[in-house]
């Protein structure tokens, strides 16, 4: 028989945190798994309306979004290799709360928030790391190889006009 799960969101001690439970649909008192979907990888939305987080999986590290008032989680990645917890970076919510920037397969993507296809904005380099939103949710600074040197440089949002921050 399939087990259907429910996903439950708490605030724990510190306003930042938020622990999620599965319970199998329609049981009481049953077995209660917890997974910490990386616990330290979920982000709140500047609004406060909205969490993401890494979901680890058998097959997968996806990227997922859930109202903050609770419901279903939104997935918003189909195909993200895992990487160790040591590795893996939390997502970024822009200032605007409507995008995502995460990293996979050594370069930064973006998504809608709300769900679309993510698009990858460092194809101009090796490998990307660490995307930080710019105030006017149009703009990214990304860590970067390039030329054999890392490098720190500012992207618009679809990464087609990358200039250097760092030499």
């Amino acid at each position: 028989s399939a087990c259907r799960a429910a996903i439950i969101v708490a605030p724990v001690a510190r306003p930042s945190s938020t622990t999620m439970a599965t319970r199998p649909a329609g049981s009481s008192g049953g077995r209660t798994g917890v997974y910490s979907a990386r616990r330290r990888r979920i982000v709140e939305q500047a609004y406060g309306q909205w969490l993401a987080f890494l979901w680890d999986r058998a097959d997968g590290s996806d990227l997922y979004a859930l109202p903050a008032a609770g419901g279903w989680p939104m997935r918003l990645t189909f195909d993200r290799e895992p990487q160790p917890y040591w590795l893996d970076e939390a997502p970024e919510w822009s200032p605007d709360g409507r995008w995502l920037a995460y990293t996979d397969r050594d370069h930064v993507w973006i998504v809608e928030a709300r769900g679309g296809q993510p698009q990858k904005i460092s194809s101009f380099a090796a490998w990307s790391t660490s995307p930080r939103w710019m105030p006017d949710s149009q703009h990214l600074l990304l860590g970067l190889e390039r030329d054999d040197r890392s490098r720190i440089l500012l992207s618009d949002r679809d990464g087609s006009w990358p200039r250097p921050i760092s030499e």
